[in-house]
């Protein structure tokens, strides 16, 4: 563990320590304030965490990031019940900027009728007392909105519509009270024209009949009078098959024709259905809870009042003294205690069988999983992103964490996380790299103005970081190796100021990496998801190493494709687009990371799907 790393889960675990006793409904507050928001965005701080001499400052010594999941585990074992298999309770799905789940996996693998789909909805701007304003929102349009009929439209809104095989009763007008004819009296005048055209149709019926019975009967004179010599010419496998289509009768082929017209039917109704649900947006399938809604108005001065005589007591503090960390500690407390309301509300009011949120590094979701073990309600955490980082994984919280593959199993075993507590899952976004493309290369090429004569490399990039390395890897490729070169900006869809400095690096102009990856020839990315995603798209991937903090080693196993040194990295590119051993080397390193990285190629939704089974039933 390097300096930064112990002196960094040290101040943390002090935080903790120090306010442990600040507590709301059996909740130590300072386990669910999520002080790495606070220490990862402080320039100052981060710069005061990489001295060696900090830790003298700090209570707690922190050697390795067991030692603080150990610490979780203690406090989430405290408010875990044993988890209860509600049947009839609803899958809620947390809806965030991290899930990223695609509309085709909550409509291929969940149930609307037994699933929720809960955001963070508009804070209200007034509460009155202790009362929730719960106020479900399923995201169809209600009945009620629709206006009632006017009185001068009600017997039309009444009025049903006339059939198709009773056409001429509903244009027939319905009788007046003055009409007298079955009283035995004259009819008028339009009922006389009435049975006049009835006499006339049925007198040319007879005569119809009477043609067809002609023309029947002269038919079968002909047939008893074809030529005998013409049918004993034939062959006897002729009068074989014959004999065999005279076996099947005109009603069992009229029986088969309609069973397939009907087989047609039903497959043309599922299909309709199945372009239905690809659609139709999610917020008219699937039914919408905000939690906002289940707020409730409570008091946090009582709780403000004891976290500012713990402040007062810590005075002379190098950390807590500052007005910047007081501010955001009393605003959190707030924060914290309102979604606790909220949260135990919205569980006490909806039946759940199962919770699944994107991350529980969001206060949010870490407050949704705690109160949900106090109910005995189980809670998956999906995996937003590889772990490279150790920063954005610790400390684990949920019931279960659905992870990508072998290498996050072993790292959250090694790490102290509970036995069992993990789940081969991937990731539902990951599945959309297996479908085919939506151009082709001919109309990528196109788009973007790539010469179709030269082979693709795409860049991927984040930001403005490390931009002196990335040009020098694109200068020293572009010396010998005359490449189309497309750098994909994240998280920006703007045109990386690169693209304006040469000339042959183009913009990816919008499209997402899974349209690109299709009409690529490789790779190049920092330590980020993008790499495994081009791996699993079978793309041979190549990594800009760069120097940072709870690095993971998440890479190490592509070998010599992870380089540090842009120039040695750009001349194994050259090497692969010019010599075979190499592209063979690059694509058997490929296969073999996959297979311990996301072992497991088949849908992702369904893998989810069958853990939700695993713990609800």
């Amino acid at each position: 563990m390097d300096t930064f790393l112990r002196n960094y889960w040290s101040l943390y675990l002090d935080f903790i320590k120090d306010f442990e006793k600040l507590n709301y409904k059996g909740f130590s507050l300072p386990y669910l304030c999520h002080l790495p928001s606070l220490i990862l965005n402080n320039d100052k701080i981060l710069n005061e965490l990489k001295d060696k001499n900090y830790i003298r400052k700090l209570k707690h010594q922190v050697n390795a990031p067991k030692e603080f999941q150990e610490v979780f585990n203690h406090f989430i074992r405290s408010h875990q019940k044993p988890l209860v298999k509600n049947k009839n309770g609803k899958v809620v799905i947390h809806v965030d900027k991290l899930l990223r789940f695609p509309p085709h996996t909550l409509n291929d693998f969940f149930d609307p009728s037994n699933t929720i789909l809960l955001t963070k909805g508009k804070k209200p701007s007034s509460l009155s007392g202790n009362k929730s304003k719960v106020k479900k929102t399923s995201g169809k349009k209600s009945s009620a909105r629709k206006p009632a009929p006017s009185a001068n439209n009600k017997s039309k809104a009444r009025k049903p519509a006339p059939s198709a095989n009773n056409k001429s009763k509903a244009r027939k007008p319905a009788p007046s009270t003055n009409n007298k004819s079955k009283a035995g009296k004259p009819a008028s005048s339009a009922s006389k024209k009435r049975t006049v055209k009835k006499n006339n149709s049925s007198i040319q019926n007879k005569r119809k009949n009477t043609r067809n019975q002609s023309l029947n009967s002269k038919n079968k004179k002909s047939r008893s009078g074809s030529n005998i010599k013409a049918i004993k010419a034939r062959s006897l496998s002729t009068n074989h098959i014959n004999k065999k289509m005279r076996a099947v009768s005109l009603t069992n082929a009229e029986k088969q024709r309609k069973r397939n017209n009907a087989v047609k039917k039903r497959n043309n109704a599922k299909n309709k259905i199945n372009a239905m649900k690809k659609n139709t947006p999610l917020q008219k399938r699937f039914p919408y809870v905000h939690l906002f809604n289940y707020a409730i108005d409570t008091s946090k001065e009582a709780v403000k009042v004891q976290a500012r005589n713990m402040l007062k007591a810590y005075k002379g503090h190098h950390f807590y003294k500052n007005k910047e960390f007081q501010t955001w500690f009393l605003n959190n407390i707030a924060t914290v205690i309102f979604h606790i309301e909220m949260t135990q509300n919205f569980l006490n009011k909806v039946p759940v069988s199962c919770i699944v949120v994107s991350t529980t590094h969001s206060f949010r979701n870490r407050i949704l999983a705690l109160v949900a073990a106090e109910k005995g309600i189980p809670t998956i955490c999906m995996q937003h992103g590889i772990i490279s980082s150790e920063l954005g994984y610790i400390p684990k919280i949920a019931t279960v964490d659905a992870v990508y593959g072998n290498f996050e199993r072993d790292w959250f075993k090694k790490v102290g996380a509970p036995d069992q507590s993990t789940e081969v899952i991937g990731h539902p976004r990951f599945d959309e790299v297996f479908a085919s493309p939506k151009m082709t290369r001919t109309q990528f090429n196109k788009k973007l103005g790539l010469d179709p004569k030269k082979k693709t490399l795409m860049i991927a990039v984040r930001g403005t970081e490390d931009d002196d390395k990335w040009r020098t890897l694109i200068q020293t490729i572009s010396k010998k190796l005359n490449l189309n070169i497309i750098i994909k900006n994240y998280p920006s869809n703007t045109p990386h100021k690169l693209t304006k400095e040469f000339s042959f690096v183009l913009p990816t102009q919008g499209y997402t990496i899974y349209d690109i990856f299709p009409h690529v020839d490789a790779v190049v990315t920092y330590s980020s998801t993008v790499g495994l995603e081009a791996m699993l798209a079978q793309k041979n991937v190549f990594i800009l190493n760069t120097n940072f903090s709870g690095y993971t080693g998440y890479y190490k196993g592509l070998g010599k494709l992870v380089q540090a040194d842009p120039r040695i990295l750009a001349n194994l590119i050259i090497s692969y687009f010019t010599n075979r051993q190499m592209s063979s080397y690059a694509a058997n390193t490929r296969e073999k990371f996959i297979a311990y990285a996301y072992p497991n190629l088949s849908k992702s939704g369904a893998r989810l799907k069958n853990l939700v089974k695993k713990l609800t039933t």
